[in-house]
Parts: structure tokens; sequence; C-alpha cells
């Protein structure tokens, strides 16, 4: 099985909205992802980390 995305972290930011952090292994970009169970279901966004230069956290990986 080819599994793109690596599990880094998951933070609970109160008992219904989650944001797990994923690193796409092909480009070693670090992703959060926002899910809650309050909204849509439980589905949420996804969106690239940026370092405090503003690249994408794990561009020079």
């Amino acid at each position: 099985m080819n599994i793109r995305f690596e599990f880094i972290s998951r933070d609970f930011i109160d008992t219904t909205t989650v944001i797990t952090t994923v690193r796409d292994k092909e480009t070693g970009i670090y992703y959060a992802a926002l899910s809650s169970s309050t909204t849509s279901n439980g589905i949420g966004g996804m969106s690239p980390l940026y370092d405090k230069d503003g690249m994408p956290f794990g561009h020079d990986n």
C-alpha cells in the first residue's frame, strides 16, 4: 500500500475540534487538517504550514 501522507500529531482544541498535522512524504511539506464534529459532519479544511520566512514548512527537507 502506497500512503502519501504520514501522521505527525493530533491536537484537541476542545471536545469537538481537532487539528491533525500530516507530512506529504513526496514533497516533505507539512499540513494542518481541521475537523469538527459540530460543523459539516466532521469535514474541515487542510492547509500547508509555513515557517517564519513564509516558506512552506518542510521545504528544505
